[in-house]
């Protein structure tokens, strides 16, 4: 986030989860962050999401609300959607919650290659996700631009080929061929 921004909407999730869209000067991102027990924001754990990345969410809620009705099912789950960069979101079972967080590539012997969750993000309980999903319209309604306008960068002219994607820190964020 840019010093200069600004909260244009907040809305709790329930708990200690909140929703709220950020604006600066020349863009906007919606934020997704834990309270600390005081009633502040923290600033280490949550997800700021570039709008890409939200549209990206929002292109999936349907898969991504499968994948919960799932796992509250009892069912083995395992859907992991690339909003962009290193962020994911993923729903996996045993894990009653939706994560949103950074995931790398592990580079040692044992997990080379393999998708590792970091710190970096946030857990919802599904109670919280449904919270998300209750907000998304008055998010989106509340976003400088319409969502449906935003074009996530695998839609631009220059992912028309191989090496527009390779080349795409969003698409391929470790510059590598073989892992992303």
């Amino acid at each position: 986030m840019d010093i200069l921004d600004t909260e244009t909407y907040c809305e709790e999730l329930g708990d200690d989860k909140i929703i709220r869209v950020m604006k600066s000067v020349d863009s906007f991102s919606v934020d997704i962050r834990q309270l600390l027990p005081n009633g502040e924001i923290c600033l280490t754990k949550g997800q700021t999401l570039t709008p890409s990345r939200w549209r990206i969410l929002n292109d999936n809620i349907q898969e991504i609300d499968d994948a919960v009705k799932e796992l509250r099912e009892g069912k083995r789950v395992r859907k992991m959607i690339h909003l962009g960069g290193n962020v994911r979101l993923s729903v996996q079972s045993p894990y009653k919650c939706v994560n949103i967080r950074q995931f790398v590539y592990g580079e040692n012997a044992y997990n080379k290659g393999t998708l590792i969750a970091t710190s970096f993000g946030l857990s919802l309980k599904l109670a919280q996700w449904e919270g998300l999903k209750y907000h998304l319209a008055s998010v989106n309604a509340n976003l400088p631009v319409d969502v449906q306008s935003i074009v996530p960068c695998y839609m631009s002219p220059d992912h028309s080929n191989q090496m527009g994607f390779f080349e795409c820190r969003e698409c391929n964020p470790s510059g590598n061929l073989d892992s992303d």
